[in-house]
């Protein structure tokens, strides 16, 4: 189940991207810390606290600023990358309930979820390529993307969320992965140099801040 969910967020994504820009991809992406607590509380009927409620709007306004997204037009594109944002909600959740379970076998989570990844992305590239475009030119800069990609965003990212995601809440965990975008900014004006705008910085701090909101506060205080 964790690796078809998975898979459905990487391809649903990745074709999207085809049909629609990165802002639009990196926003609807993003929803999914909306969509999150509506399927936690139909299917394990937990209500989020008032903290992740108040972190999640103040994310969401954090998205729309960083990703540009005042106006919008739905495409077919937008709507693959839509159901990569409902995927990837369910996974966190499910990813939450398998791992809190007495007899969990870590192991076998994890690596199950590669190996169904990599049946279903070898199924997908033969249907979708026809072999076409199987042809890999070892090259400096892609062989580095791909172990990068591969082995740090993926293996470890992965790795990490299924050890310790149940050590938090499954709103609180999509909160902190929503850190993404701030990271993504700090890493393009660092590595690419590139030149963000006051808005574009706001909601990176409007991102920041609904994670801080969540995580810190205390019913009391």
């Amino acid at each position: 189940m964790l690796s078809i969910f998975l898979f459905l967020g990487f391809i649903t994504q990745t074709v999207g991207m085809v049909y629609t820009t990165a802002s639009n991809s990196a926003f609807i992406t993003g929803t999914y810390i909306v969509i999150l607590p509506f399927i936690q509380y139909f299917i394990i009927k937990k209500i989020p606290s008032i903290a992740n409620v108040a972190g999640i709007i103040l994310v969401s306004i954090g998205l729309v600023l960083l990703t540009g997204m005042h106006s919008f037009n739905f495409n077919f594109g937008d709507m693959l990358t839509f159901i990569c944002a409902l995927a990837f909600a369910f996974h966190i959740l499910y990813v939450d309930i398998f791992t809190s379970e007495e007899n969990s076998d870590f192991n076998a989570l994890l690596f199950g979820q590669f190996i169904g990844m990599l049946i279903l992305c070898t199924l997908s590239t033969l249907i979708f390529e026809n072999g076409e475009n199987f042809k890999f030119t070892p090259k400096i800069l892609s062989s580095a993307s791909l172990i990068i990609n591969s082995v740090m965003s993926t293996f470890v990212g992965i790795y990490l969320i299924n050890k310790y995601q149940k050590y938090t809440t499954p709103v609180k965990a999509g909160l902190i992965y929503s850190m993404e975008q701030v990271f993504a900014v700090i890493f393009s004006i660092i590595l690419l140099n590139e030149l963000f705008s006051s808005v574009q910085i706001a909601g990176a701090i409007f991102i920041f801040s609904g994670f801080m909101v969540s995580e810190i506060f205390k019913k009391g205080r």
